[in-house]
């Protein structure tokens, strides 16, 4: 039993030992793992590539979590390396135009961390938009919600409404931020499907 109890903390130690000799080797030899942003829970890969969940738009290089549905369009499926982050946010680079986006985090909008904004917003493949009809495929590439619509097609066309407006998706009328002083309503029917859209 003491024998037992003596060789317990000797296995705890040796598998750390031999990952920091491993890690020493790794540095010694010039082999190093690609740098990761951990800020807040977000653990991505620098330089890696990811794809936009949802339409978004950007104003002067710059997207805000608040999700305000003004600027310039970023559709869907668009392709981006993380650049980096911190605290308040993150960079991503577009890879077709090779223009960097800010994207700030307004955790009193999303009720998110940094980590769990970006994993929101981004995704390691492409959203299959197979399932949609040709008409909500038009409408999701452009950013808007239309009749008929479910949830997850709005979703993916308009991103999530601020949790600050609309603190459940369960709710029958999803409230976005239009501007900074005006809003967008996305009522839903008993089933999940979008009635109507208006201010």
């Amino acid at each position: 039993m003491s024998q037992r109890a003596a060789v317990r903390p000797f296995r705890l130690v040796l598998p750390a030992a031999w990952l920091l000799a491993l890690g020493v080797l790794l540095g010694a030899t010039g082999c190093h793992a690609p740098p990761t942003a951990d800020v807040l829970g977000l653990r991505a890969d620098i330089g890696h590539t990811f794809y936009l969940k949802a339409s978004v738009f950007q104003e002067r290089d710059r997207y805000r979590t608040t999700n305000y549905r003004r600027g310039l369009l970023v559709p869907v499926n668009t392709e981006v390396t993380l650049v980096s982050a911190d605290n308040r946010g993150f960079v991503v680079e577009l890879t077709e135009s090779g223009r960097k986006l800010t994207v700030e985090n307004v955790s009193k909008h999303t009720n998110e961390t940094v980590g769990q904004a970006f994993e929101t917003l981004f995704a390691d493949r492409p959203v299959d938009l197979s399932r949609f009809s040709d008409d909500e495929r038009s409408a999701i590439e452009s950013g808007r919600a239309v009749p008929g619509m479910d949830k997850d097609a709005v979703l993916i066309a308009m991103g999530h409404p601020p949790y600050s407006l609309t603190p459940s998706l369960d709710a029958d009328v999803w409230t976005y931020q239009d501007t900074q002083w005006t809003r967008i309503a996305v009522r839903f029917d008993a089933d999940g499907r979008v009635t109507s859209v208006g201010h």
